[in-house]
């Protein structure tokens, strides 16, 4: 065989340096990695309320979010005050650096082959620990109205798009599960940073003067974001 046959060629790669004038924007930008999930929204809602309207949040996907000030120097102004309210939504918060991305990202799975026995929360959450963790699931799910597949959302560090089978026993009994990542619209859009709170339900609690309630440990994060919703529908 010649050297070089029936093997996998790689495909060429890219190469582009970044210029100062590209980057600009970016030096009056701030990453921060939440604490807990939370639409682009909620965040943007938490400098609002700090007085600070003209400050931008952009989603990076996964928990980090590109926080964009007006200048360079009215990020660093802040960065360097005392703000004891940055700690209770943020697990860090610092100036953009060369390569920050997103280590993680939100998606929705969809499971098949799964017997009824085994259909509860305690399943969805070990199975989203197969890929990362699970966020939330989806309300026919939950509620059992579609039995023919689970759709989950997950965060997880995998980057290509998920697609798998997994073996699973269950007692003295096997099942071959295909998980795949939901690509349509609906629930599966709610990628990213995700509140597990409809836009329904959010608008029917704020007429109501009530408190939208999230699944999961998001619950007391989405409690607060939604009395900031009032306090700003009051200013």
């Amino acid at each position: 065989m010649e050297e070089g046959k029936g093997r996998s060629q790689a495909e060429p790669g890219v190469m582009f340096i970044p210029t100062t004038k590209t980057m600009q924007w970016l030096s009056q930008g701030a990453v921060g990695v939440l604490k807990n999930t939370a639409s682009t929204e909620s965040v943007q809602l938490l400098w609002i309320l700090h007085g600070m309207r003209e400050v931008e949040v952009a989603e990076m996907g996964g928990d980090r979010v590109l926080v964009t000030f007006l200048t360079k120097d009215y990020m660093w102004q802040f960065l360097k005050q005392q703000n004891d309210w940055i700690p209770l939504w943020f697990v860090s918060f610092n100036p953009w650096q060369n390569g920050d991305k997103a280590v993680n990202r939100h998606c929705w799975i969809s499971v098949r082959g799964i017997p009824l026995n085994i259909w509860c929360k305690e399943f969805f959450e070990m199975i989203g620990s197969v890929f990362g963790s699970l966020v939330r699931i989806h309300p026919e799910t939950e509620q059992r109205q579609k039995l023919g597949a689970a759709r989950l959302e997950i965060i997880t560090t995998q980057e290509g798009a998920i697609a798998k089978e997994l073996e699973l026993k269950v007692v003295d009994q096997s099942f071959k599960l295909e998980v795949l990542e939901a690509t349509g619209s609906g629930e599966e859009e709610d990628s990213s940073i995700s509140t597990g709170v409809s836009d329904a339900d959010q608008f029917e609690a704020e007429e109501s003067g009530e408190t939208p309630v999230a699944g999961g440990e998001g619950a007391q994060f989405q409690e607060i974001i939604s009395q900031i919703f009032r306090r700003i529908h009051s200013i």
